[in-house]
């Protein structure tokens, strides 16, 4: 009888062993159309070669907004933006990031692009770390520092510019930088009390508004824009519900956008064009369903990670299990059966090889992605504890997909 008993308890546990390979067991079974598909339309990035060395198909280039979608935390997404801004730049001539960054913070990093001098960049990086926000990382500022490098090998018309469309990352570095560069501005009446405001109590928003509104109309268009985000700070109003005005205020006022090619690189949520847990809608749904000039033109690729670290805020877990440090890192792989496995990532992982990134298209035509579960669906163990679903959608969620293979972790700046 016990012999019974334990036979039907090694079943069941090695049932509940095997039972997350079933979904990888499944995909492979079907994958031989998808295999197929993603190997005819397979671009491996070279992440030793300015550009990526990338040959992308022509329709790619008739877009007008290109928007990456990455899962923050590892280091070789820092590497494929970069190629992504160089190979755009040399193809179309892009010279414009949509960042997801606040107005103050994209003016440090341009004027780092334009002088060199860390010194602009170094408090945004510091308050990142300070917060334990995902920007704050050596990698992302070790980019910059390349970016810069080879900005200053281009044309001064020509050279990569960052125009901040988020809302206030951090408010008393925002209004370090305000301040600066209003004691850059000549002196009027309107300027001088909002000077002085600032150089006192900024606690007291309430006066600091007053002084804001009072001196926008002396000010010019970037400390106009910068002043309009930081009052909509202090309104308190919704993310998008600030993004969103910011992009519009980017095309129709900065005029960047209208009939030039843009870039960016976000969260992987905001790049996605189907809505996500029951109905949140994504910034690049939003902007395909906006009026905005690029609306009909935009492209979008979504990051996938397979055998990979992640660098995270100890903040998102239980505080009993935060460890010591602002951050940790852990597993942030998506082909992992049993803590977090994408429904297609084998069949990505069986064409890419050893190549630490690839970009597949999945949006052409009679592509077997349309519609369907594949690179759309998850399974594991953190589905249920980070819920990331998306909905049933038509077309195509994500134009391409590029996978991410054995990235390191981000490391916590260095200061």
């Amino acid at each position: 009888m016990l012999g019974w008993i334990r036979n039907i308890f090694l079943l069941i546990v090695a049932g509940l062993a095997a039972a997350p390979w079933w979904p990888v067991i499944q995909e492979w079974r079907t994958g031989a159309t998808y295999r197929d598909y993603l190997a005819a339309n397979a671009h491996p990035v070279d992440l030793n070669t300015p550009g990526g060395g990338l040959s992308l198909p022509a329709d790619f280039y008739d877009n007008r907004l290109f928007l990456v979608g990455e899962i923050h935390g590892m280091q070789t997404a820092q590497a494929v933006d970069l190629a992504l801004m160089q190979h755009l730049h040399a193809t179309i001539g892009l010279r414009h990031i949509m960042a997801e960054l606040d107005a103050t913070q994209a003016d440090r990093i341009n004027t780092y692009l334009a002088t060199g001098d860390e010194a602009h960049i170094r408090p945004i990086f510091d308050a990142w770390l300070g917060n334990a926000t995902q920007w704050g990382n050596q990698q992302h500022f070790e980019k910059l520092q390349d970016l810069a490098a080879w900005n200053a090998t281009l044309p001064a018309n020509e050279r990569i510019v960052y125009f901040g469309v988020d809302a206030i990352h951090d408010m008393d570095n925002a209004l370090d930088w305000f301040a600066s560069r209003l004691a850059a501005e000549d002196a009027s009446p309107a300027l001088a009390d909002l000077a002085v405001v600032l150089n006192g109590d900024r606690t007291d928003t309430a006066a600091l508004a007053v002084a804001l509104v009072a001196a926008q109309p002396a000010l010019n268009d970037d400390l106009a824009y910068m002043a309009e985000n930081i009052l909509a700070d202090f309104d308190g109003a919704g993310r998008y519900a600030r993004i969103e005005p910011n992009i519009t205020a980017m095309v129709d006022r900065f005029g960047i956008g209208d009939d030039e090619p843009v870039y960016g690189f976000w969260g992987l949520f905001h790049s996605l064009s189907a809505t996500v847990n029951g109905g949140a809608r994504p910034l690049a749904l939003r902007l395909r369903e906006s009026d905005l000039p690029f609306a009909d033109d935009i492209v979008t690729l979504t990051m996938s990670y397979a055998n990979s670290q992640q660098n995270m805020p100890s903040r998102m877990l239980p505080e009993a299990l935060q460890p010591d440090g602002p951050f940790f890192d852990a597993p942030g792989s998506q082909d992992n059966p049993y803590l977090m496995y994408l429904n297609g990532i084998g069949d990505m992982k069986a064409v890419a090889g050893d190549q630490p990134a690839t970009l597949f298209r999945l949006n052409s035509e009679g592509s077997p992605y349309a519609g369907g579960v594949r690179m759309a669906s998850q399974t594991g163990l953190l589905t249920y504890v980070f819920r990331f679903e998306m909905d049933p959608f038509d077309g195509f969620a994500s134009d391409y997909a590029i996978l991410i293979q054995d990235a390191p972790a981000l490391t916590a700046f260095e200061g």
